[in-house]
């Protein structure tokens, strides 16, 4: 199923709507679809580098108003809506995580997340859960997201032709569009907010106060671009007491 929906996902960057499309996903992304934008938004600026900056300010913009409405699923229906969209993507687990060191850290969590694969939509609704003030939100999403995309934007802009110009070289690339690009990884994964120290963190319905030390904070996120990354494991993992 995963891969239908990735497939079907990146056959949209040669749709003559191809930027709406990139709107979509990138606002859709931010708050419950599973698949992330930035293999669509890297196929449309390969294909137009000239365009690419306004690819990447478009998913921004697309992905900021999205994070709104993961922001509203977690603060007015996650106990009916939000824990069964957690549960699906594999979340859930990382979920009490997220809310302490939302909690804790506040918006530099939220900009941080624009560096790693951490999904966006997790933060989106722990944000809305624990009743982030609504502007912090808005402005550290705006810096997180134009960090992910705006990136991706001016490289291509630079390097765009050259790298379009190689990948027509290829045999068999097309000069056009692919639904399947050579350069995309299964996933990329890295270790975000390891080692943390001792934190007392207060989730709501979790049972109280608990404690988690330093070996129990360790956060693996994984950005799935290709189906199998999604699994019954979930998003992340960490060492138990």
């Amino acid at each position: 199923m995963l891969r239908r929906l990735y497939d079907w996902t990146m056959a949209k960057a040669a749709d003559a709507r191809a930027e709406w499309w990139l709107a979509a996903f990138a606002f859709v992304e931010a708050s419950f679809f599973p698949i992330p934008p930035h293999p669509l938004l890297g196929l449309m600026c390969l294909a137009e580098p000239k365009k690419a900056v306004r690819f990447a300010a478009i998913a921004t913009l697309a992905s900021v108003c999205g994070g709104m409405l993961g922001y509203a699923i977690g603060h007015f229906v996650y106990d009916s809506v939000g824990t069964q969209m957690l549960a699906a993507l594999g979340l859930s687990e990382s979920f009490p995580r997220a809310a302490c060191y939302l909690r804790e850290y506040g918006a530099e969590i939220i900009m941080i997340k624009g560096a790693t694969p951490i999904p966006f939509k997790l933060l989106t609704i722990t944000a809305g859960f624990i009743a982030m003030p609504l502007g912090t939100f808005l402005a550290a999403s705006l810096v997180s997201r134009a960090i992910s995309f705006m990136i991706v934007g001016v490289l291509f802009r630079a390097f765009g032709a050259p790298i379009g110009s190689i990948h027509r070289q290829v045999p068999g690339a097309s000069p056009r569009h692919s639904s399947r690009p050579s350069w995309s990884p299964d996933f990329v994964a890295s270790d975000a907010w390891r080692r943390g120290r001792e934190d007392q963190c207060q989730v709501r319905g979790g049972g109280g106060c608990r404690t988690m030390s330093a070996g129990q904070t360790s956060i693996t996120a994984a950005i799935p671009l290709v189906p199998g990354a999604l699994g019954a494991r979930g998003w992340a993992s960490a060492p138990r007491a």
